[in-house]
């Protein structure tokens, strides 16, 4: 609204995200899949500084570095307060004036950024570079891979993962697994490969907070999984096989025999929140916790 804001507030909360993620990666990862069906610009600035924050972890980052990462995550996308909301939220595709005037928030955000105290050059740079591509089709500058920063690319591919697994008012939400092969289709090209290969891995078909149904009909929520066996995870089942309401019961499909995956506790489907009517925040409310 043309008021400054406050960096130290955000720089508070992106240093108590690292220290959450560092202390218990999944439970903070699964925060970004409790999404509501709106558009905001907030909700999706935070959703992408913690997965940003959580893949750098496991990419090797320091924790300095990895609060620089947050903070570029976390106000990546402010240049679009200067766009008007009728183009942010226009239910049609975007003809070519109208795009021309929403790539312009790479350029606002710069301008909000630059020169602002308390910043590093990381996040003024994200905010101009976003959406710039390895192959050089991207925008505002055309920037060719070797001229895109890291964690410019890391951001980049988390910022697509999130819009199109996210609701919005001119697409139909995407599964973890569709938007994985949307993403592939970009590979080299609008995206850095090894990175994007490396965040598919770590993120993993059936993050927590993923809805799953078992091919015995039973439905539940994934809470967790090892690193080495990302396709068995750890589910509490929440719904029987009548799509009833059951006694949450927590089972590891990691640790399960053989031959109790062939009597029906395979994954069969992957659903983002609110399938079956589940909500995830109500559970995290009634006390669910994820232990490391």
């Amino acid at each position: 609204m043309g008021q400054e804001f406050d960096i130290a507030t955000v720089r508070s909360n992106v240093k108590d995200n690292v220290k959450q993620i560092l202390a218990n990666p999944e439970a903070m990862l699964m925060m970004s899949m409790l999404k509501s069906q709106s558009e905001d610009l907030a909700q999706h600035s935070l959703n992408v500084s913690i997965l940003s924050i959580g893949f750098a972890h496991h990419l090797g980052f320091l924790k300095a570095e990895l609060e620089d990462i947050g903070m570029a995550a976390m106000l990546h996308d402010i240049g679009l307060v200067k766009v008007e909301k009728r183009l942010i939220h226009k239910p049609s595709k975007l003809n070519e004036e109208e795009m021309s005037q929403v790539q312009k928030h790479c350029q606002f955000g710069f301008d909000i950024l630059s020169g602002r105290r308390g910043l590093t050059p990381s996040c003024i740079d994200v905010a101009m570079a976003h959406h710039e591509q390895a192959d050089g089709k991207g925008y505002p500058r055309g920037l060719v891979s070797n001229r895109i920063t890291k964690v410019v690319k890391i951001i980049s591919i988390i910022d697509v993962y999130d819009t199109i697994t996210n609701y919005q008012v001119y697409a139909k939400i995407m599964s973890i697994k569709d938007a994985y092969r949307e993403m592939m289709k970009g590979k080299g090209s609008r995206f850095d490969l090894e990175l994007l290969l490396k965040f598919i891995k770590w993120r993993s078909i059936y993050p927590p907070g993923t809805i799953v149904e078992l091919s015995n009909g039973e439905v539940g929520i994934v809470i967790g999984s090892k690193e080495t066996n990302r396709l068995k995870p750890r589910i509490m089942l929440v719904l029987d096989e009548y799509k009833e309401p059951c006694k949450e019961t927590i089972i590891d499909l990691s640790r399960l025999q053989p031959e109790m995956h062939n009597s029906g506790f395979r994954i069969i489907q992957a659903f983002e929140n609110s399938a079956y009517g589940i909500d995830i925040q109500e559970y995290v409310e009634k006390g669910l916790v994820i232990n490391p």
